[in-house]
C-alpha cells in the first residue's frame, strides 16, 4: 500500500481504493488516509457507503477524516445526516464529535451549530473545535457572530484563563476581525478584563481601541504610562497616535 501510494498514478490509486473492501481493519484504514491525501474525489462514493455498513469506532473516524479531505457538500451532508441517523445529532458517540463539529462548521446547518455548542457548553477539552468551528462557519455566513449562543462562547474562550492562550487569542481574533460585532460596552469590558492578564494584554489593547470610546482610549493611555513592554508600549503609541 504504500508503494502504491508513492507511485500516485491512476492504476495505483484504483489499488488502494480496492483496500477499502479488505478484510483486514487496518488495510482499510491505511486505503482512507491514502486516498484522502491523494485527494481521490472519485471514492467518495466508496467512502460514504463504507460509513454505512461499519461499526468500527476507529474506521468510522478514519472515514470522517476523508470525508472532510475530499467531500464536496453533498456527502458531507450525507454524512452529517448518516451520524444523526437517530434524529439526535446529540447522541453521537463522543469519539466522533471533534469531526463532527468540523462537518458541521464546513455544511451543517446554523441549527446543528447551535445544538453542539449548547451540549459542550463548559467542556473545556473541545474549545479549540468549536472556535476552529465557529471561524469556518464565519466564511460563509458573517451574520451568525450576532447569535447570542455563537457571540457568548467566544466571548467566554477569550475570557477563560485556564484555557490555551493559542486558542483564546483565535477566539479573540475571530471577534475583532468581523465589522458585524461592535458592541462598543462589550469590546470595552472586554478590553478592561484583558488588560489584566498578562498573556492577553495584546488583544485587550484592540478590544479598547475597537470600541472606540473615550474612556477606551484613557484606559489604552494609562497601560502606556505603566508598562515596560516596547511591544505593547509600541502598540499602544500606535493606536492613540494615529486615531
Amino acid at each position: 500500500m504504500d508503494a502504491l501510494f508513492q507511485i500516485g498514478s491512476t492504476e495505483a490509486v484504483l489499488a488502494i481504493r480496492a483496500g477499502l473492501k479488505d478484510s483486514s481493519i487496518n488495510v482499510r484504514i491505511t486505503a482512507l488516509e491514502y486516498l484522502g491525501q491523494l485527494n481521490d474525489l472519485d471514492s467518495i462514493t466508496d467512502v460514504l457507503e463504507m460509513l454505512q455498513d461499519e461499526t468500527d469506532p476507529m474506521l468510522i473516524t478514519s472515514a470522517l477524516e476523508t470525508v472532510l479531505q475530499i467531500g464536496d457538500d453533498a456527502s458531507i451532508h450525507k454524512t452529517i445526516k448518516f451520524l444523526n441517523h437517530h434524529g439526535d445529532i446529540l447522541k453521537v458517540h463522543p469519539v466522533f464529535l471533534p469531526e463532527l463539529i468540523k462537518l458541521v462548521s464546513r455544511c451543517g446547518t446554523v441549527e446543528n451549530l447551535l445544538e453542539i455548542i449548547a451540549f459542550l457548553n463548559g467542556r473545556q477539552t473541545y474549545a479549540k473545535d468549536i472556535v476552529q468551528a465557529i471561524g469556518d462557519a464565519l466564511k460563509h455566513n458573517l451574520e451568525i457572530i450576532s447569535i447570542p449562543e455563537i457571540l457568548n462562547r467566544l466571548v467566554r474562550v477569550v475570557k477563560d484563563s485556564d484555557e490555551n492562550e493559542g486558542v483564546r487569542y483565535s477566539a479573540a481574533e475571530l471577534l475583532l476581525s468581523e465589522e458585524s460585532f461592535s458592541d462598543s460596552s462589550l469590546l470595552y469590558e472586554l478590553g478592561e478584563y484583558l488588560i489584566k492578564d498578562h498573556s492577553m494584554v495584546h488583544a485587550g489593547i484592540r478590544f479598547l481601541s475597537k470600541s472606540g470610546t473615550k474612556d477606551s482610549q484613557e484606559l489604552i493611555k494609562s497601560v502606556l504610562a505603566t508598562t515596560k513592554d516596547h511591544d505593547i508600549r509600541e502598540q499602544c503609541e500606535e493606536l492613540i497616535y494615529t486615531k
